[in-house]
């Protein structure tokens, strides 16, 4: 029998028991609750930062549209992103380019301008879903990588090299090198030779006749850039002598020296580490060792396969000869250097004449030169000018001028007559080769314009030309000739060019990713 005490014991045990139940149920249904609301947080935060890159991604699109409908000066900081949203610029503080509802939540977009850039912007986009925010912040670039947006664009090659020579290349510089070997060498650059990001040396006869240099901000100076990259896509680069890809940069100066990016896929050293069989990546006496860019030499190829050369197919050559004046070469070749004797041949689709007395050459739209045989679709030679002789072009209408034909001689200096290529600018299309300045009485020409050949581009001589040379393979000699990018170019090509490579091609890319907090 249990005793009284014992019953209060028992019923005090009894009670503290289910007292501990109690709290623990309650504290197990707290801390439940606690977990839940954690878990229910986490995916909200997950979903603000999806709903964050979803705000990123549209102005990403945006932003490139904004250069693919700019026309021929696009820019971010001009007030209008893709001519829908009127906004900023501002260097200083971000401003709202748009806010969305997204996702059941919300995302809003800002954009902060970058001081002297056009093609650089910061953008921020903050994402909410139930009260829990993330934000990212993101450095963005767009580059124009069409082949015209180069001082040299190299498809092929040839006997196993797309550029050789001892040249002074002002400018960006793309090879595909397409078919050669990694063993093969797609560059040779030898004496003297260099690839520069500046204006350095150029005669007045250029620099008069073509847009200023563009700045840039660089090490904390406002300096003259070309913004001037370097790319390899198959084959090696030699290097020899003093031959550079960019310089070392020099602080205090007007003028960017190293390159803004060099993407060559670098082969290995011999095995005691000094320069010998080299595969893709730079070769030569000195390899790597005189490369001065931005981003070192380790990167490779950037491009994958998203440019092929401008091939002038048999579709196009149809679409130019239908869209051209079409003219035998031998009622002008023999009359544009100066001599006695001037003409003017056109219709709507295209037209030239040459003024002898002034020796100004105009053109319109499209011409096409034939051979003069029966075939009224067989391209003919062109030659233009001859030694001490200066050719200025005109082109008095909106499409500019391009001259179609077999090949081209160029014996004389041939220079815009307003600036090159706002103004006036003249292309060059030849089927097979464009030789410059390589007669034997020929000497230092100055030439500005856009040169495109299916074959080879020949300069023999100490030529400095300004402009774009796009062809498959190059022979730039031993003397040193001298070629200097206009950035411009790209965007306000002859109409005959737009079909080689010529329309925009945009490529975006992102650094400097972060969550901002």
């Amino acid at each position: 029998m249990v005793k009284a005490n014992e019953r209060g014991l028992v019923f005090i045990l009894v009670m503290a028991f289910v007292v501990i139940l109690i709290v623990s149920a309650t504290s197990f249904v707290k801390l439940s609750n606690n977990e839940i609301r954690a878990t229910m947080r986490q995916g909200d935060s997950l979903k603000a930062f999806y709903i964050a890159e979803a705000g990123f991604q549209r102005a990403l699109y945006d932003l490139k549209q904004d250069f693919v409908t700019g026309g021929a000066s696009p820019s971010w900081s001009d007030g209008w992103i893709t001519n829908n949203y009127n906004v900023g610029p501002n260097t200083t503080d971000f401003y709202t380019l748009y806010s969305n509802s997204f996702g059941g939540g919300s995302h809003t977009v800002s954009l902060k301008n970058i001081t002297n850039e056009n093609d650089e912007i910061w953008v921020k986009s903050q994402g909410t879903y139930n009260s829990v925010v993330r934000t990212v912040q993101v450095y963005v670039k767009i580059k124009n990588i069409s082949p015209w947006n180069n001082a040299i664009f190299a498809g092929s090659g040839a006997s196993g090299s797309a550029v050789s020579g001892n040249v002074y290349i002002h400018g960006s510089v793309h090879v595909l090198g397409s078919g050669l070997a990694s063993t093969d060498t797609a560059i040779n650059l030898s004496g003297t030779a260099s690839v520069g990001n500046n204006y350095e040396g150029i005669p007045t006869e250029l620099s008069s006749r073509i847009p200023p240099l563009p700045t840039t901000v660089f090490n904390g100076e406002t300096v003259g850039s070309l913004g001037a990259e370097f790319r390899v896509k198959n084959g090696r680069t030699d290097l020899s002598g003093s031959a550079a890809v960019g310089q070392a940069n020099v602080s205090g100066n007007s003028v960017k020296e190293t390159m803004d990016g060099v993407y060559v896929d670098v082969g290995p050293y011999d095995d005691d580490n000094t320069p010998g069989t080299y595969y893709d990546g730079f070769g030569g006496t000195q390899g790597p060792s005189n490369v001065n860019s931005d981003n070192g030499i380790t990167n490779p190829y950037d491009l994958d396969d998203i440019l092929s050369f401008p091939s002038l197919n048999p579709t196009y050559k149809a679409y130019l000869l239908n869209n051209s004046y079409t003219l035998d070469e031998d009622l002008i070749s023999e009359t544009i250097n100066g001599s006695t004797g001037s003409f003017s041949y056109g219709d709507a689709r295209g037209s030239i004449a040459w003024n002898s007395t002034t020796r100004v050459l105009t053109v319109t739209g499209i011409v096409s030169i034939t051979d003069g045989t029966s075939d009224p679709d067989s391209l003919g030679e062109l030659k233009l000018g001859e030694k001490n002789i200066t050719i200025q072009y005109t082109t008095p209408d909106t499409r500019k001028g391009t001259i179609f034909a077999d090949e081209f001689e160029v014996h004389g200096d041939l220079l815009s007559q307003g600036t090159f290529p706002t103004t006036d600018a003249l292309g060059l299309i030849a089927d097979g080769d464009i030789e410059l300045a390589t007669g034997g009485g020929d000497s230092q020409f100055k030439m500005i314009g856009a040169f495109y050949a299916e074959g080879e581009i020949e300069s023999a001589k100490q030529n400095e030309i300004a402009g774009a040379f796009v062809s498959n393979y190059f022979n730039l000699g031993s003397q040193v000739p001298k070629i200097y990018q206009v950035p411009a170019l790209a965007n306000n090509l002859p109409s005959g060019l737009t079909g080689l490579g010529g329309s925009p091609n945009y490529l975006i890319t992102t650094t400097n990713w972060q969550e901002v907090y």
